[in-house]
């Protein structure tokens, strides 16, 4: 079969490697879509040190079941999936909780040295999977793992009915959190995005307003929406230190921040504000199995607009091609999708 392999930073070579035996407990499965995430390609830059080489990649992904182990009985060959990317231990207090994605043990497809979903053919317990429902399309389906990263982000911010929200970002992560947050009924819903074309997209995707930082004062802007004291809750989709700074600046006293972005490892804030307004950050990573199911409920009933975010639709063939515009021309794409027909 094909795979997409990290193979040194900046290099992804397609290879021909055998084809996976499903263990008995295991489900091949035969890979239909594929989605870049931008941790993709910050590892294939290796700028993060998560993705150790000889690697395959991917970790957004569809498919349809191949073949079965002995043991494994919920599918059978023909059937649409997808999967729960995080392997855990199972037996940690984390993991008996329901908060498997906090498992210290765990095994992240295609990230380290596990290698993930960009590839013809890949196994996985039948645990992990879950059925793709008839109006899911194998690319939408594939959205399901970043839909529920911004999911549990907007989860983290608690009961939002009323409520004024500002998200700070734009790209995928962003857009679908925007839509998240408008499903939970806040009275205002704010975008802080310098990309004029994905401002424009925030707009059509639900948003009462988008501000540029970089040009309008952000006080000034937010009280022009009667929010002078501040608003509620801020969701912060970048990662970037004056990224996290807008978000907590942009707080009223007692506010909540919730922080998704990831890009940058050390970020300095003003700490005296945080103290002195007494506000609230929460970090949230990926997501739990039960909000990865509640995702792609959110996807079945066409609750989330998904055609806007697929700027890209390639092969698996052209890879490399895709890695590489998408590390020297980020702000012109969106969501890729890798295909196999």
């Amino acid at each position: 079969m094909k795979a997409l392999v990290y193979t040194a930073p900046g290099v992804l070579q397609l290879q021909e490697r055998p084809v996976p035996e499903p263990g008995p407990g295991d489900v091949r499965i035969q890979v239909r879509a594929n989605g870049i995430c931008g941790s993709d390609v910050q590892g294939y830059l290796g700028k993060t040190g998560r993705r150790i080489p000889p690697l395959v990649m991917g970790h957004e992904f569809s498919g349809q079941v191949d073949a079965v182990g002995a043991r494994a009985s919920r599918f059978k060959p023909g059937d649409r999936v997808i999967a729960y990317p995080a392997l855990t231990c199972g037996r940690c207090p984390d993991c008996q909780s329901g908060l498997q994605h906090r498992c210290r043990y765990k095994t992240f497809l295609g990230a380290m040295s596990q290698d993930g979903s960009m590839a013809e053919f890949i196994c996985l317990p039948e645990q992990l999977l879950l059925p793709l429902p008839a109006p899911v399309s194998y690319e939408v389906g594939a959205l399901t793992e970043p839909l529920a990263v911004a999911w549990r982000a907007v989860c983290q911010a608690g009961d939002l009915a009323g409520k004024t929200v500002l998200i700070v970002g734009a790209g995928t992560i962003g857009l679908l959190a925007l839509q998240a947050v408008r499903l939970k009924n806040p009275s205002l819903v704010l975008v802080s995005e310098i990309s004029p074309a994905r401002s424009e997209l925030a707009r059509r995707l639900g948003a009462d307003d988008v501000v540029n930082p970089a040009q309008t004062s952000l006080p000034a802007w937010l009280a022009g929406h009667g929010a002078d004291a501040g608003i509620d809750v801020s969701i912060e989709a970048v990662g970037l230190s004056r990224t996290a700074a807008q978000a907590l600046d942009a707080l009223k006293p007692g506010g909540t921040s919730v922080w998704i972005g990831n890009h940058q490892r050390q970020i300095e804030c003003d700490m005296q504000r945080i103290v002195t307004r007494e506000l609230t950050i929460r970090g949230t990573y990926i997501y739990s199995p039960a909000q990865f199911a509640q995702a792609l409920g959110l996807l079945a009933d066409g609750k989330i607009q998904t055609d806007p975010l697929i700027s890209d639709r390639l092969c698996l063939a052209e890879g490399p091609e895709a890695f590489r515009f998408l590390a020297s021309d980020p702000e012109n794409h969106l969501k890729v999708m890798l295909l196999n027909p």
